[in-house]
């Protein structure tokens, strides 16, 4: 139906017939455009000469999925208004609805050129370059478009990720620092912007922005934020030299165990049939012994404190701490401890990790105050690189010369089906497997394997359950924080237990640590149908109800 407006012909003003279109936009934004083409036509015969008509007529056929229509509406605008920028963006934008991005940027270019002030064309064109992987111009367009608005929030967060993609992150934290000093920075950037002040170990200044807004945990940047400040505050109470030095000196110890030693060392326990634990600590058990730690009480503030063990037991549990019972916590800390004091392996942080990981530093840091300590005392134990579990792959894949030929292996994993496809491969006589709620970066369907938490539920059922049929009996563990203690629970009982971690995931095609498995293909069990059948058939079970 032809608009009101358009029906009363001469007498309708050039200006009445500009709001009129106006209206036929937002109607075609409604989902209308039939009706928005059909009133855009009839207002545009009017006044078929003029360009904001054109224009207009040329955003409700675009709106509407006319592209061609569209197309041909724009140029004819610019027949007129030569160089009219906002035209040449909506052509930009009409390639870009026809997956036509070569075309698009040539049209933002054009646009930049026609207005070099309109930091959007810099932007958009920038944007286009670097999906199209051309990322030395779109770097340059976007610098373009931050210098004729630094403080502009949008414009500086995309510049800022891809200096990032670019490997110039103090670049990056400088576009962050002109923004924020603006005052107009969002804060889903203010938590990006402590983020990458972490990665360049600025700590003192992570400490420093965070003091000036609230804890409030109710908003993501928030929540991340209170983490950032929580790990930034734990890493400047340690002396960073002090800890590589100390990392340095033990890798240069007798005790200090690498790949072929570690392997020797397990080969030699399952032929004396002689139980052991290997264990390894990082950032996730880091975190929760502070949040433990009363001494941080007085240092942090309750928020931060919560932030430093609710990471890790949101990963591992999907709830908060918070949410946890008190004595069930200490509980936990005191078997934590316990399964680290009485571990026969330790894996700990390597002198290089301390060294470059800014991110993790500060929750490394207080690791490694519990690792002196435990070191110190428990002089009968071994250790080795917390990565152990990624080295033994590498040397040995799917740690063949440890597992092959075994009569027992038992699996604790989030992976139903894991302990078949490795007795299968290793041709192990009996098979056992527990299968827990997985972590939260593992797909949907096994985080819901169960309704009952994996802490405290699972994990007391586990604790009384895990059968260990015979002296020296084989067990890989994944599970988290709690994979400690299971493997302590196992080398009490009389096995060998084995704390692999993530490294299952990757057995099992699940890349879950982007970034840590080189060739992602090199990680991956055979399918079953490559493998031969097992010597005896599996005897699965879960936790509540495990193999006798």
């Amino acid at each position: 139906m032809e608009s009101d407006l358009a029906q009363e012909g001469a007498a309708v003003t050039l200006a009445d017939a500009r709001v009129a279109m106006e209206r036929v936009v937002a109607l075609a934004r409604t989902g209308r455009h039939d009706q928005a083409q059909t009133e855009a036509h009839a207002l545009l015969a009017l006044y078929p000469r003029d360009v904001n008509l054109l224009h207009q007529a040329g955003v409700v056929l675009l709106i509407g999925g006319a592209h061609e229509a569209a197309l041909r509406m724009f140029n004819a605008a610019l027949e007129i208004f030569p160089n009219f920028h906002y035209t040449e963006m909506e052509i930009a934008n009409t390639f870009m609805a026809m997956q036509r991005p070569e075309d698009a940027v040539w049209w933002y270019q054009k646009a930049s050129r026609s207005a070099p002030t309109y930091a959007l064309a810099y932007r958009r064109a920038g944007e286009t370059m670097h999906a199209l992987g051309r990322h030395a111009q779109a770097l340059d367009l976007l610098r373009q478009a931050s210098a004729q608005d630094p403080g502009e929030p949008e414009v500086a967060a995309e510049l800022a990720n891809l200096l990032v993609f670019h490997n110039r992150r103090d670049q990056a934290a400088e576009v962050y620092a002109k923004v924020a000093a603006a005052g107009r920075m969002r804060d889903v950037d203010f938590a990006r912007y402590l983020s990458l002040l972490t990665e360049l170990a600025q700590y003192d200044k992570v400490v420093e922005l965070s003091g000036r807004v609230a804890d409030n945990l109710r908003t993501v940047a928030g929540y991340e934020t209170a983490v950032l400040a929580g790990h930034a505050m734990l890493a400047i109470g340690h002396d960073r030299a002090a800890c590589i030095a100390a990392a340095s000196a033990r890798q240069q110890t007798p005790r200090w165990l690498d790949t072929s030693a570690v392997v020797a060392a397990l080969r030699a326990a399952i032929g004396e049939r002689k139980p052991l634990s290997l264990v390894r600590v990082g950032d996730g058990e880091a975190r929760f012994l502070a949040y433990c730690d009363p001494r941080l009480r007085g240092r942090l503030s309750p928020a931060r404190i919560d932030m430093l063990g609710d990471v890790p037991f949101r990963n591992w549990f999907r709830q908060p701490i918070a949410a946890a019972d008190a004595d069930e916590v200490l509980r936990l800390q005191a078997a934590s401890i316990s399964a680290i004091e009485q571990a026969d392996i330790l894996g700990v942080s390597s002198a290089d990790r301390l060294g470059t990981d800014n991110i993790h530093f500060g929750y490394l840091g207080h690791i490694e105050g519990v690792v002196g300590s435990v070191v110190r005392t428990e002089t009968r134990m071994r250790l080795t690189d917390a990565f152990i579990h990624l080295d033994l792959h590498r040397a040995t894949p799917f740690y063949r010369d440890i597992l092959a030929g075994l009569d027992f292996l038992g699996v604790i994993s989030p992976h139903p089906g894991l302990a078949r496809r490795l007795g299968q491969l290793h041709g192990i006589g009996e098979i056992a497997e527990y299968v827990l709620p997985g972590e939260s970066r593992l797909p949907a369907e096994q985080l819901r394997q169960t309704d009952r938490p994996h802490f405290p539920d699972l994990y007391h059922d586990l604790c009384h359950g895990i059968a260990v049929p015979r002296p020296g009996a084989v067990f890989i563990v994944a599970g988290g924080l709690l994979a400690k203690i299971y493997c302590n629970l196992i080398r009490q009982r009389g096995g060998i237990a084995i704390d692999v971690g993530s490294i299952v995931d990757a057995w099992m095609g699940l890349n879950t640590r982007p970034g840590l498995y080189d060739r992602p293909q090199d990680w991956v069990l055979p399918p079953e149908t490559l493998l031969m059948a097992p010597a005896a058939a599996a005897a699965p079970g879960p936790p509540s109800a495990p193999p006798r």
